[in-house]
């Protein structure tokens, strides 16, 4: 993971696909599969995750990996909206603030 800072506090993160397997597990198509699927995501830092990660869910995203503490120090919950870009409500530290 490679991370560029932004204007106004945003942060560009960038991912190989190689990884995203292993990390969000096979409800995401492989790489050589996904010719012509928009392939983005979305990782949000939000004062509360679980909250917005059930409000993507109740929207008819599907759940690729509950709220959890992450290596990285993240509480992060992820899904794939509709058009299949993976969606990520994240908390900066490990008791969910932000």
């Amino acid at each position: 993971m490679t991370e560029f800072m932004l204007p106004g506090g945003a942060v560009l993160g960038l991912m190989p696909e190689a990884a995203i397997e292993r990390l969000l597990g096979p409800a995401l198509r492989e790489p050589s599969e996904a010719r012509g699927v928009p392939r983005a995501e979305l990782y949000l830092v939000v004062p509360n995750p679980e909250a917005h990660h059930a409000r993507a869910l109740a929207a008819g995203a599907i759940e690729l990996s509950p709220l959890s503490l992450r290596s990285w120090g993240h509480r992060a919950a992820y899904s794939l909206d509709p058009d299949r870009h993976v969606l990520a409500f994240a908390s900066d530290d490990a008791k969910g603030g932000v």
